[in-house]
């Protein structure tokens, strides 16, 4: 019975191998109560693709087959081991047993004087106990992700996900017994749009994933997909939690709602207190329980989690806080707690810096460096990137590309591949051009010679050489020929061509690096006298005269040039601080003074909030600043990125980044001399954060920042300014002093 149905699904899985084809029949035969057309489809379909329904039909025929070619004698048994829709309900053993009798083959091996069929018992029931450890392992992931999804620490709900398909070839995935995950011919779409083409998902467990690429392409989607094990080969029984939403707020404590994601932790407690009042006691069952909640160190799950939640910010007494009262920020962080409090197989991270202080992203890239789990993270910060990842994925023309090491490697290999491949392309087009030349000469003095035959037939050879030369190929890796495939595309048509089977379908094979992205930030005009900027004199504020000031007793002084990083952890007032620097607070004690004909343009996250999306950008700027030549304002918006058709079309129509450049072209727009910064890389791509680097570097005037992207604050700030406390201070040692301090907190 084993070997016929392990048969078939090799002859009709084509892609599968022996292990998927052996895997699968012990899943079909472990439970002969579970063979109903529903069940036996649900297993097979992530591999057998369009051929799903035929196959469920063949297999159904064998399992009822099995039981008509039993001898008569056996009607009894048959009928009794059969359920009602005439399925064979009777145990591996005795069919393993009907087939040795009826093929007359003996009970005993030569050279070995245990029965096979007792041997082939041992065996089955050693493949049974792996599927059932399998399987409870696999219930604990389904109840972690139903306890994550439902009650909030960490969602993979995605509401476009029904207009959303798998379409394309079937993919085939194979796990080693290591949680190793590779995946072959991954196609991946959003509606009529395709963001995968024949690409590979490779995952060893333990290392650290970096997806990068530009806004748009699919990276979020990709999370989203495998989070759902919607991608065909997609192993499930592996734990996989993606931490996308913020938790539900609740009455439940932070604390206690961390450690109740650890669903198996719950259960087994709860197991306990069910023991204990059962009388006469189950002690062999009660140890049992024991075993398993020390296996999963249950007595220090609280101390676990007092440990995640502290280095992610929580003060004692937030820990004891209901979630109810958290802002979105602070939710989101108790969901990145929980999933890392639980430690599931793979860990799908999506811009987990995003609602973090820079302190707590330091220490989030030192947890995430000693897990031993597979993690996979999307981030634009280069930086976090640098210091959590062993390997990068760039999500790249409807491909997934490898490179080992972290983001300053993938850089540096990237930079290096497309320069030799434009190098070898560069050499080949010369090569070409030189023999088209020769062609044309050769060819022009046969002409003047009446036609001559012998040199037709070198400029006939040498055109066929010519056109075989390139680093193009067709869709079977062969290399392209004009004279047999007709039209030849790739550099000289300057078409990218495509991808089929992982083999250049007639088109270039040198990278094309995706246009270069610019901030070219307009010169600020003279101020006048050389006086400060911005003037705080023994300033302190609060809110209220019945609470002690968020600080108090701050004496700064901003220039032109100046280029200053307020960190500190979220509360501690750094975007107060900013508020009283531009004006909108008024200080409760001390002096605030600004230069007379000072400038200064502010950034903050609600400006993109509060774009009018119904306009375009052309037409917001000229609103703002009416009187301005349109030429001069579409100048204006060129020097930010937004070019063409950016500038003229609706802006609900443009990405979250590209919104952000308008925001960033309106506060230039005015030259000023000071700018205050508060999460300005919110919304931009890690090319599009390259670029504010670029202009920030250049402006001639003023900047304070405040900002979670270590890779901005790095290579932008000179000077740092702690809060902490109700103290500002300056740190003499800058971003190194401010690292130290921080890793004291937590280490």
């Amino acid at each position: 019975m084993k070997d016929a149905i392990q048969q078939l699904l090799a002859d009709s899985l084509q892609e599968a191998d022996e292990f998927i084809c052996e895997y699968l029949t012990d899943i079909l035969l472990d439970d002969a109560t579970a063979r109903t057309e529903k069940t036996v489809r649900e297993t097979i379909e992530p591999y057998a693709g369009d051929s799903v329904e035929s196959l469920t039909a063949k297999l159904l025929a064998l399992f009822a087959g099995s039981s008509s070619r039993s001898d008569p004698a056996n009607a009894t048994l048959k009928e009794s081991a059969s359920n009602d829709d005439g399925h064979d309900m009777r145990s591996v053993e005795e069919i393993a047993s009907e087939f040795t009798v009826k093929a007359k083959i003996p009970h005993h091996d030569e050279g070995t004087s245990e029965p096979l069929v007792r041997r082939q018992k041992k065996k089955k029931e050693k493949k049974q106990e792996q599927h059932r450890k399998s399987e409870k392992g696999g219930k604990k992931e389904d109840a972690i992700a139903k306890a994550f999804i439902e009650t909030a620490e960490a969602s993979v709900h995605d509401d476009d996900y029904t207009n959303q398909t798998m379409q394309g070839t079937r993919s085939r995935g194979h796990v080693t017994e290591t949680k190793n995950v590779l995946i072959r011919g991954v196609h991946m779409t959003i509606g009529t749009e395709v963001l995968l083409e024949d690409a590979e998902i490779k995952l060893n467990y333990g290392e650290r994933y970096g997806i990068v690429g530009r806004n748009g392409v699919g990276k979020s989607t990709l999370l989203r997909r495998m989070a759902k094990k919607a991608i065909q080969g997609y192993p499930s029984f592996l734990r996989t939690l993606h931490v996308k939403q913020e938790v539900v707020g609740t009455e439940n404590t932070v604390l206690s709602t961390v450690v109740a994601a650890d669903v198996e932790r719950q259960r087994l407690l709860e197991r306990e207190q069910q023991i204990l009042e059962e009388t006469p006691l189950d002690s062999e069952s009660l140890e049992e329980v024991y075993q398993d909640l020390e296996a999963i160190d249950a007595a220090g799950a609280e101390a676990r989690a007092q440990a995640i939640l502290t280095g992610l910010g929580f003060s004692a007494e937030m820990k004891n806080s209901p979630t109810s009262i958290l802002s979105g920020g602070w939710r989101m962080r108790v969901a990145l707690a929980c999933a890392l409090f639980v430690q599931p197989d793979v860990l799908l991270l999506d811009e987990p810096t995003n609602h973090l202080d820079i302190d707590a992203v330091l220490w989030l890239e030192d947890y995430l460096c000693s897990l031993d789990t597979t993690v996979v993270v999307v981030s634009h910060d280069a930086a976090f990137l640098n210091e959590v990842c062993t390997e990068i994925v760039h999500f790249y023309h409807k491909r997934l590309d490898y490179y080992p090491g972290n983001y300053d490697d993938f850089l540096q290999t990237r930079h290096d591949k497309v320069a030799m491949m434009n190098r070898m392309q560069t050499n080949l087009d010369k090569k070409r051009n030189h023999i088209l030349d020769s062609m044309k000469k050769i060819e022009a003095d046969a002409k003047k010679k009446g036609g001559d035959d012998k040199k037709l037939g070198l400029v006939a050879s040498r055109r066929k050489k010519a056109f075989y030369m390139g680093m193009e190929k067709t869709v079977d890796g062969k290399k392209f020929s004009m004279l047999r495939h007709q039209r030849r595309l790739g550099s000289m048509a300057d078409n990218a061509g495509g991808w089929k089977g992982r083999k250049m379908s007639a088109g270039a094979v040198n990278e094309r690096e995706d246009p270069e992205i610019r901030f070219d930030f307009p010169s600020s005009e003279p101020i006048g006298t050389s006086s400060p900027l911005v003037q705080l004199e023994d300033v302190a504020f609060g809110f209220s005269e019945d609470n002690p000031p968020l600080f108090k007793g701050v004496t700064l002084s901003f220039s032109p040039g100046d280029r200053v990083a307020i960190v500190g952890k979220n509360g501690q007032g750094k975007s107060t601080l900013m508020s009283l620097i531009k004006g909108s607070l008024e200080a409760t004690a001390g002096k605030v003074s600004r230069h007379k004909n000072l400038r200064m343009s502010v950034f903050t996250q609600h400006h993109v909030d509060q774009l009018d999306l119904e306009k375009t950008p052309l037409q917001h700027l000229m609103d703002l600043f009416p009187g301005q030549r349109e030429l001069d304002v579409r100048k204006h918006l060129g020097s930010f990125g937004l070019v063409g058709h950016l500038g003229i079309q609706q802006m609900k129509f443009l990405s979250g980044g590209q919104k952000s450049r308008v925001v960033f072209a309106t506060l230039l727009y005015v030259k000023p001399h000071l700018l205050l910064l508060d999460e300005p890389s919110n919304h931009l791509d890690m090319d599009s954060i390259s670029a504010l680097i670029g202009a920030l570097q250049s402006y001639e005037g003023g900047v304070i920042m405040i900002s979670h992207n270590i890779e901005l604050v790095t290579n932008v700030c000179k000077d740092y300014y702690l809060i902490d406390n109700g103290q500002v201070r300056r740190l003499e040692d800058g971003w190194d002093e401010y690292v130290n301090e921080c890793m004291s907190t937590w280490k």
